[in-house]
C-alpha cells in the first residue's frame, strides 16, 4: 500500500475519452503495472522467505531431532560397549578363576599324594624306630633282669655263706643283730656306688658300707668288693671284714673302722718285709695269677686287682 501511495503522485487522473473507449495506456499506469508487479514479486519474495525459514527452522527441528537421536544412539552404543566389555571382563575372570581352581585342584591332588608318600615314609620309619626301640628296650630289659638275677643270686649266696658260719680259713662272721640300729648310724662319706656310716657291733665302732640307690650296678660293685675281700682274707694292710648281710633289697658289708688314716700307716713296720715278700711269692701262683692276668710276655706278678691281694696269704708267723 505504501508502495501505491508513493507513487500516486507521479499517475494524475487521465483525461476521460469523450468517445467512450478505453484510455489510452500512459506512463503512469505503466508505472502502476511495473509497481504492482514489483509488489507482487516482493510478496512472493517475501512468501520464498517465509518458506525458507519454515524449511530452515524444520530443518533445524530435524538435526535437532537428528542431534538426539545420535547422541541417544551413541550412549546406547557406549552403554551396549560397556555391557559387551563388562561381559567380556566376566569371562575372562570366570575362565582365570576356572584356571585357578583347576591348577589348585591339580596342587592339592599333588599335595595330598605328596603327603600319603611321606606318611607312607614317615609310618614306615615310625615303625622301624618302634621296632628298634623296642628291641633296645627288651635287650636293656633282658640285661637288667640277668644283673638283678646274677645280683641275687650272689646276695642269695652270700646270705647262704654267712648264714653258714666262720669259713675254713677263720674269716670272721658275725650275727646281724649284734649291729646297732641304722637309725644310730652316722655317715661318714657318699661316693659313686657306696655310702658308708659309722656304727657299733657289740661295743666296737665299724664302718658300714651301703650300696647306693642311685646307681643300679651299685650293688654289684660291692659285691666285687666283698669277693675280693674273700679272697684277700686276713692281712695286715687291709681292713679286716666282719662279714656282709642284705637289708631292704640292698647289700652292706661291716668292715674294720680305721679313723682319719690308711691301715698300713699302723701295722707296717710290724711286720717283716722278707717274710711278707715271700708270703706273696707263694701266694701268686703262676697257672692261676701270671699265666691268666698278663700272659707270658710281661712277666709281671700283679693280680687282676692290683688294690686286693689273692685269699692264699700265708701267716708270716707261719713261715
Amino acid at each position: 500500500m505504501w508502495a501505491v501511495q508513493a507513487f500516486s503522485w507521479l499517475s494524475p487522473s487521465a483525461p476521460a475519452r469523450c468517445d467512450g473507449a478505453p484510455p489510452a495506456p500512459t506512463a503512469a499506469s505503466e508505472l502502476e503495472g511495473k509497481v504492482t508487479h514489483l509488489m507482487e514479486l516482493l510478496k512472493a519474495h517475501q512468501s520464498r522467505d517465509a518458506e525458507a525459514s519454515r524449511l530452515q527452522q524444520a530443518l533445524q527441528c530435524q538435526e535437532e531431532a537428528d542431534a538426539a537421536k545420535l547422541v541417544e544412539l551413541m550412549r546406547r552404543q557406549e552403554a551396549a560397549s560397556a555391557a559387551a566389555v563388562e561381559e567380556a571382563k566376566a569371562a575372562i575372570e570366570a575362565q582365570l578363576v576356572e584356571r585357578f581352581r583347576e591348577e589348585q585342584a591339580a596342587a592339592a591332588e599333588a599335595h595330598s599324594a605328596q603327603l600319603q608318600q611321606l606318611s607312607a615314609e614317615h609310618s614306615t620309619q615310625l615303625q622301624q624306630a618302634a621296632a628298634l626301640l623296642e628291641a633296645q628296650a627288651r635287650e636293656k630289659f633282658e640285661t637288667a633282669v640277668a644283673h638283678e638275677r646274677a645280683y641275687l643270686s650272689a646276695l642269695k649266696q652270700l646270705e647262704l655263706d654267712v648264714d653258714a658260719g666262720p669259713s675254713d680259713d677263720g674269716a670272721a662272721s658275725f650275727d646281724v643283730r649284734d649291729l646297732s640300729p641304722a637309725a644310730e648310724w652316722r655317715q661318714l662319706s657318699d661316693g659313686g656306688y657306696s655310702e658308708v656310716y659309722k656304727a657299733r657291733l657289740l661295743g666296737v665302732t665299724v664302718a658300714v658300707k651301703q650300696a647306693t640307690s642311685r646307681k643300679k650296678t651299685s650293688g654289684e660293685a660291692l659285691m666285687r668288693e666283698v669277693r675280693y675281700l674273700r679272697l684277700a682274707g686276713a692281712h695286715p694292710n687291709i681292713v679286716t671284714a666282719f662279714g656282709a648281710f642284705a637289708e631292704g633289697g640292698r647289700l652292706h658289708l661291716v668292715l674294720e673302722y680305721a679313723r682319719h688314716c690308711l691301715r698300713n700307716d699302723r701295722v707296717a713296720r710290724q711286720i717283716d718285709p722278707i717274710l711278707t715278700l715271700a708270703g706273696v711269692l707263694r701266694a701268686l701262683d703262676p697257672s692261676d695269677w701270671v699265666g691268666r692276668t698278663v700272659g707270658t710276655k710281661k712277666r709281671r706278678p700283679l693280680p687282676p686287682n692290683a688294690g686286693w691281694a689273692r685269699r692264699r696269704w700265708l701267716d708270716p708267723l707261719r713261715l
